[in-house]
């Protein structure tokens, strides 16, 4: 039909049944010549392995059919596919790329491309090949979830939301639907209040996260410090924690007016999918809005929660809810417990990318890091792409007085995520402690320049001047370096002070 897709992923197709459903249907029904003998025989024998699910048998099938007709778009497809499905996802993007330079309309292609990417950690690729998945063939959930993690993956958390609540609206009793959703909020939520505290650091939105997390950790004097200390500046704010009782109110609470009055109902009214959209709304027009960035944070908090809810309803057995459990109490620094839900879902699935990180991640948290050692190696023998275990790995080493040993990991790392200020100033230090001061001057200049705050940059810099010789720009950045440690401490000093108000006071 002129303007339709090209063959690619049937648009119902259920997930789990991709390796005995896809294949076939993503091959082309005529053998562009079912004369030639060697073409057919090779396409009957790759399709025979894929119903074995041996993807490497039919991945040299494929190849077959190419070194006679090498340029059979679908069959570069085929070949991306079985590749993908035999984990060899660097060689799928290979296929994959001949395929969609061959024929760009093959939507299917394009999809298992992003998700090749989205697997190497080659993140904005994933995004740009699964954009062009979409806008061939835009009615694919699966098209949407991948996009969805990859956005996440690239710090577009909400972005990512939009399209994993499209995902999960298709498949509404999917686990893995769900738990990607419900990360998504939350991994949504809390890049907004971080750039609350980045755009705004006084912000009364600032302080009313902080009194949040104050009462989160059983700590109602300094809670209550940061409360008075948003309603000095918005009186209006008066009640916005009501959940948090605990709290008491030092103004009495008003009905909401202004520009967010209808955000405010909504959201206490116990409300959180209208409040959100609307909040979305806001920041689109707004986009340094901190009040839309507050409200739209705390309803994906919320939805956060009743997907998790959702998710342990639909399937109460599944790993994800144990390592959802794991991520909770690896927030709230509980590390035993963290552990014990990470290993209850690795028994559960054993080989699933990513648990083993999350299991050094928490004994690295237990100050246990010969085990934090042994876990992110383990990651890296099942992925070796798997960026933030070189990186923790890498710090890990670092840390322990092994920075030769870290300048690799680090570097990969660097290499696989060039944004990431973390993995540059860590492998400036590695450099710095390897005597390499001109390596470490590039690393660290790169996180100075994206990040003019970071006073640990400024001061790494300053010994790597020196050390250079650069006596002038070593003063500079030291210069800078006892700035930005003069605000810190500061701030310290302003939270010392208001609690200490509090109990002058004898406020209980």
């Amino acid at each position: 039909m002129p303007g339709s897709p090209r063959p690619g992923l049937p648009a119902t197709c259920p997930w789990a049944l991709i390796p005995l459903l896809i294949l076939a249907l993503m091959l082309p029904v005529d053998a562009r010549g079912q004369e030639d003998d060697a073409v057919k025989r090779h396409l009957t024998a790759a399709r025979s392995a894929e119903s074995r699910q041996d993807y490497l048998s039919a991945a040299k099938e494929y190849e077959a059919i190419l070194a006679i007709r090498p340029r059979w778009a679908l069959i570069h497809q085929s070949l991306g596919v079985t590749l993908h499905l035999a984990g060899k996802h660097s060689q799928a993007i290979e296929a994959l790329g001949n395929a969609t330079e061959l024929d760009d309309q093959l939507w299917g292609a394009y999809l298992f491309l992003g998700m090749d990417y989205y697997h190497v950690h080659r993140f904005d690729n994933a995004v740009a090949a699964l954009r062009r998945s979409l806008a061939i063939n835009p009615g694919v959930a699966e098209t949407h979830r991948w996009l969805g993690l990859s956005l996440a993956a690239t710090s577009r958390h909400v972005e990512a939301v939009e399209h994993l609540q499209r995902a999960a609206e298709a498949k509404a009793d999917d686990p893995e639907a769900l738990f990607s959703l419900a990360r998504a909020y939350d991994g949504a939520a809390n890049f907004l209040f971080e750039r609350i505290g980045l755009l705004a650091p006084q912000s009364p939105f600032v302080y009313l996260l902080q009194a949040e997390r104050f009462m989160a950790d059983r700590s109602p004097r300094r809670a209550r410090a940061e409360y008075r200390r948003a309603l000095a500046q918005r009186p209006d704010l008066a009640g916005v924690l009501g959940d948090l009782p605990e709290l008491g109110q030092a103004v009495t609470e008003s009905p909401p007016r202004g520009p967010f009055a209808d955000i405010r109902s909504e959201f206490a009214a116990g409300r959180s999918e209208l409040p959100a959209r609307l909040s979305r709304e806001r920041l689109r027009a707004e986009p340094d809005s901190s009040e839309a960035m507050y409200w739209l944070g705390r309803c994906y908090k919320r939805l956060a929660a009743a997907t998790l809810d959702r998710l342990a309803m639909v399937a109460p057995d599944s790993h994800r809810v144990d390592q959802l459990e794991a991520e909770a109490r690896m927030d709230a620094t509980e590390f035993p417990a963290a552990v014990e839900a990470y290993g209850r879902a690795l028994a559960k699935r054993p080989s699933l990318p990513g648990l083993r990180f999350a299991l050094g991640r928490a004994h690295e948290g237990l100050g246990d890091f010969g085990e934090a050692r042994r876990w992110y190696e383990d990651e890296l023998g099942l992925n070796p792409h798997h960026a933030l275990a070189r990186l923790y790995l890498g710090r890990l080493l670092l840390d322990r007085g092994q920075a030769a040993d870290a300048v690799p990991h680090l570097r990969a790392a660097t290499e696989a995520s060039p944004g990431s200020a973390d993995s540059r100033l860590a492998l400036g230090r590695a450099y710095m402690e390897t005597a390499d001061h001109e390596a470490a001057i590039r690393e660290l200049e790169s996180v100075a320049g994206s990040d003019p705050a970071n006073d640990r940059a400024r001061f790494l810099l300053a010994s790597a001047y020196r050390a250079m010789g650069r006596v002038d720009d070593a003063r500079r950045e030291f210069r800078r370096y006892q700035e930005l440690s003069l605000r810190r401490l500061e701030k310290v000093r302003t939270d010392v002070r208001s609690v200490s108000d509090e109990l002058e006071r004898g406020v209980p």
